[in-house]
């Protein structure tokens, strides 16, 4: 198989855009315009980022296995700003790597470590409202990061245990927009709630299969409202909780058929709020419901890689079809969630 000053400088920050901290990049090779639904997936074990059309359709592909710049070991997060940067946890290669929305790469920041601005691991990432600066969940180190958008830290909470604040190989981060961060405190079976500050806010789950019980959450999501989006990995299903911890819905089980899930390790939540679209790692495919939990349609193919982060964007003119005869194949789909819209002018594939 195959996530009160800091609001201040994080807007000073965005002013200029993430890209503006990577000026040796070139966004002038960028010819497509996106302009409705589009899903991107960290295809964690093609070592790549996959964009889809909302109908499934592979659209275009970025990224191959290695360690150099452009290049993703197992990435497992994905989030667009929102000035259409791309931003992986490359997770492999314990970094960020920041790509134009056409794929091109930008630029790359962290090394394997414990210290500041050092990753261990990195499986779910996510830009502040701002999209001046990145929330990182920093899985192997038990911590979320949040960082300047050249990757300079500015600060981090969490560490290693289950008491209020503590984590446990989180891997699954969203922010609203609000300024709420949600962790998938995957180790302690519970999604956990801080302010942008990184102070706790509240907790819910707990380990068990009953409603608004959690098995190994891995994924999660927030909608502009006050819904959160859990991918329930242990249980095969997803749960869907308002942010005062009340469940709204539950949905999947256990198996392969439509409708169907096998350890969902990520899940998003579209724009719009109609549909919401899971990682279905064990089946190697996307599975997209409704907002009533209902099947809607489903995508992927068993590959000899791997998915993981999902993300909405929007195409303008019909894209040309891949020339790549295995695009659109996943395989493992795991990682963070998150949805890709409103990208500007410029944006698109290559």
């Amino acid at each position: 198989m195959c996530t009160l000053g800091i609001l201040l400088f994080a807007a000073a920050v965005a002013a200029a855009g993430l890209l503006a901290a990577f000026p040796s990049a070139h966004a002038e090779s960028v010819p497509y315009v996106f302009e409705g639904d589009m899903l991107a997936v960290a295809d964690t074990d093609n070592h790549r980022i996959q964009v889809f059309h909302a109908d499934g359709t592979p659209a275009f592909a970025f990224g191959s296995e290695g360690s150099g710049n452009g290049n993703l070991s197992s990435p497992q997060g994905v989030a667009v700003g929102p000035d259409g940067t791309i931003a992986v946890a490359d997770t492999g290669n314990d970094r960020v790597q920041v790509f134009y929305a056409n794929g091109t790469f930008a630029g790359k920041f962290g090394t394997q470590g414990g210290g500041p601005g050092q990753f261990d691991g990195p499986r779910a990432i996510a830009f502040l409202p701002s999209g001046g600066m990145l929330a990182v969940a920093d899985t192997g180190n038990d911590r979320v990061q949040i960082l300047y958008a050249d990757g300079t830290p500015a600060f981090a909470f969490g560490s290693e245990g289950s008491g209020e604040g503590h984590l446990s190989s989180p891997s699954g981060i969203a922010v609203s927009r609000d300024h709420l961060v949600a962790v998938a405190d995957t180790g302690n079976d519970r999604v956990q709630v801080f302010g942008i500050d990184g102070t706790p806010v509240f907790t819910f789950g707990s380990e068990g299969s009953g409603e608004g019980h959690l098995s190994s959450p891995a994924g999660v999501a927030m909608s502009d409202g006050d819904l959160i989006a859990v991918a329930d990995t242990g249980n095969d299903r997803v749960q869907v909780f308002h942010v005062g911890t009340d469940i709204v819905l539950s949905f999947g089980s256990e198996g392969s058929g439509e409708g169907l899930l096998d350890g969902p390790a990520s899940v998003a939540l579209s724009p719009d709020g109609d549909l919401i679209a899971v990682a279905d790692t064990g089946n190697d495919r996307v599975l997209v419901f409704d907002a009533g939990g209902n099947f809607a349609g489903s995508f992927g193919a068993l590959a000899a890689g791997g998915g993981g982060q999902l993300s909405y964007m929007q195409s303008a003119a019909p894209l040309p079809p891949p020339p790549d005869p295995w695009l659109g194949m996943i395989s493992g789909v795991g990682g963070a969630t998150g949805y890709l819209n409103n990208l500007p002018p410029g944006a698109g594939p290559p």
